[in-house]
């Protein structure tokens, strides 16, 4: 078994993925680390590993190939009868992930990849589930009507089955093309064009145990790789993507029927969401802005709440010193909620975009992407602010529920004297 990891500049997550790979209690295990000319300690963290434990290969390129090569070596590279991919910003979460797809494949020979359901953590701002399950893949699932569904595009959850594995005899007869745009190369569907495919070699599936852990954001290399590029260049992307899973499905053995069926699902792509949206920087700047109201709409709750904890406390505490009784009360200071709103809505005023048409026909530039990049640190700013509002009110709560007793065992007493 062959895990191939390449990485480009990953010194905070490499190691994570390296120790969760190690970790597998499959014995017959190689781990195959490509590092793209890494800039940062990627290549020290790697070599350490690599000095320790035999299972680990680290090789390095002396220039950054790109990342669609990159991952073609570690696949080139490995020597098992299965292979998969490992990314540095991922794990294989649970120590009985290989073995466990190993032994399906060992069992269903008809099967070429063999995925599983994973954890996701990400970005708030994304929006993604906490696990992603695969029912189009399910085991059981007549096999025509889960290819079709791999000729339907996109959809963003099923290309993640190229995280799966494979039988490295199936993978190596595949051709995984760096695909480019305007002379410059570009990372997308390149995982769509490879899983069809393979998809006419044999059955794709998905194990309901969720073995594998995603990390994503906006800051990952696909969405960083949208940022240089044009919402029309991506719009023309998914125009070739759509053309070529066409292509592919005219040429796809079986009969008839299949063929047009998957000519059908193929077709229907036209009509389907486009997959620009994912990586536009002005679709992340309006849920940006989104989130950011949201926040502040919270945060603007929470004041007024504090305002009427502090009210009640003062007058409860006021009780009590008017009965001679020494109440040792310590004012919370409010967030600063109004100092904030100031910084983000001036920030906001210099987030627009230049114009609809001229950003749809040219990349976002390096001040509208700083702009982005406030949005999302205000976002964060709000979060935190919101946190500390959280832990006032509950302070708050516990402060004016001791003044109250303190105030009934006054009573009590009064009552008892007179």
């Amino acid at each position: 078994m062959s895990i191939g990891l390449p990485v480009y500049n990953g010194a905070g997550r490499v190691g994570d993925a390296l120790r969760s790979a190690l970790s597998q209690d499959y014995q017959q295990l190689e781990i195959i680390v490509s590092d793209n000319a890494s800039e940062d300690e990627t290549g020290l963290i790697c070599r350490r590993v690599a000095d320790s434990d035999p299972r680990v290969r680290y090789l390095r390129n002396p220039t950054n190939i790109g990342l669609v090569p990159n991952f073609s070596r570690v696949r080139d590279e490995a020597g098992g009868q299965y292979f998969c991919w490992l990314t540095h910003d991922d794990l294989l979460s649970e120590p009985t992930y290989v073995s466990s797809v190993v032994d399906y494949l060992e069992s269903h020979r008809d099967v070429v990849c063999c995925h599983t359901s994973a954890r996701i953590i990400s970005d708030p701002l994304l929006g993604y589930p906490p696990v992603v399950e695969f029912p189009e893949l399910a085991p059981d699932r007549r096999w025509e009507d889960a290819r079709r569904d791999l000729f339907r595009w996109p959809r963003p959850w099923l290309e993640l089955a190229s995280q799966g594995m494979f039988r490295r005899e199936d993978l190596a007869t595949i051709p995984i093309p760096e695909r480019g745009r305007l002379g410059r190369p570009h990372i997308f569907c390149w995982e769509i064009d490879m899983l069809t495919a393979l998809s006419l070699r044999g059955r794709i599936v998905a194990l309901p145990q969720a073995l594998r852990t995603y990390r994503t954001s906006p800051g990952s290399a696909a969405h960083r790789m949208g940022r240089t590029v044009s919402s029309f260049d991506l719009l023309l992307i998914g125009v070739e993507t759509r053309l070529t899973l066409i292509g592919r499905a005219l040429r796809a053995s079986g009969s008839l029927r299949d063929r047009r069926r998957l000519v059908a699902a193929a077709l229907s792509n036209f009509f389907r969401p486009a997959f620009r949206r994912r990586f536009d920087h002005r679709h992340f700047r309006r849920l940006a802005k989104r989130e950011l109201a949201g926040v502040l709409r919270v945060a603007d709750e929470r004041a007024e709440l504090l305002e009427s904890l502090q009210a009640e406390v003062k007058s409860r505490d006021e009780i009590l010193r008017a009965r001679g009784i020494e109440t040792h009360s310590e004012r919370v200071q409010p967030a600063p909620v109004k100092s904030l709103r100031v910084d983000i809505d001036r920030s906001l005023r210099t987030t627009r975009g230049v114009g609809y048409v001229t950003d749809f026909f040219r990349p976002p530039s390096e001040w509208q992407l700083r702009r982005l990049d406030e949005l999302d640190a205000n976002v964060s700013a709000v979060r935190a602010l919101c946190e500390a509002q959280l832990r006032e009110i509950e302070d708050l709560h516990e402060e004016a529920a001791r003044l109250l007793r303190e105030i009934e065992v006054s009573t009590q007493g009064r009552s008892t004297s007179d």
